[in-house]
């Protein structure tokens, strides 16, 4: 199927501006949000039969309560909630589910969790190692490259168990206690399950659902 091309946010708006302040008039007339007002654009929303999509492995974390307790007093951010917590082989964005009804290759052994880390200062994280996670991602680019945007194909592949999303950079007080964890955090380890999921995003965060195994 052809990659659909999808206006930027420059194409969606035009220089001229509607009565309302934060607006602007984007094709056929219509009255897009500005993405810096933090609104959504039509352009953002799921058409009708397709989700919000990520291909991901569950992960359950015994010691995320320690991590939370130890942490939480020196971070400024939004943790994830325990039963959210995931591995994400490839976030697909907006797509019809039917489209990724594809097999994976059944990786040997099991995910090992490592340290903790915060990537770009914003991105609070844990490691996953496995030697054959990244065959997971070079798998399915191969097979639908040419449906995920090339803003997300553009990015380095970092295996990662997001645990909270940063609002200020991190302080080094908060690097300091990182370290320290680190030192002391146990490692374990969870199955190679790979899932489709699609996600719902609510006021009081998002909603997964495993579409199926994959």
């Amino acid at each position: 199927m052809a990659k659909e091309n999808r206006p930027s946010n420059k194409e969606n708006f035009s220089p001229k501006r509607s009565g309302k302040r934060g607006e602007k008039y984007g094709e056929y007339g219509k009255v897009y949000k500005n993405p810096r007002k933090g609104k959504k654009s039509p352009a953002s929303l799921p058409k009708p039969g397709e989700k919000r999509l990520f291909v991901a492995t569950p992960v359950e974390l015994p010691f995320y309560l320690q991590i939370k307790r130890a942490l939480s007093p020196l971070l400024k951010g939004k943790w994830v909630e325990g039963f959210n917590l995931h591995l994400t082989h490839l976030f697909i964005g907006n797509d019809k589910p039917e489209e990724w009804k594809i097999r994976l290759p059944k990786p040997e052994g099991e995910i090992a969790t490592g340290k903790i880390g915060i990537l770009g200062n914003r991105i609070l994280y844990l490691e996953a190692l496995h030697p054959q996670i990244s065959q997971i991602y070079q798998k399915l680019i191969g097979e639908k490259g040419e449906r995920i945007n090339p803003q997300i194909l553009n990015r380095p592949f970092r295996p990662h168990i997001t645990l909270a999303r940063l609002k200020t950079p991190p302080t080094p007080q908060l690097l300091r206690k990182i370290e320290e964890l680190n030192s002391s955090l146990p490692s374990i380890k969870f199955p190679f399950q790979v899932y489709l999921y699609s996600s719902t995003l609510t006021p009081k965060g998002p909603i997964y659902k495993k579409e199926w195994e994959m």
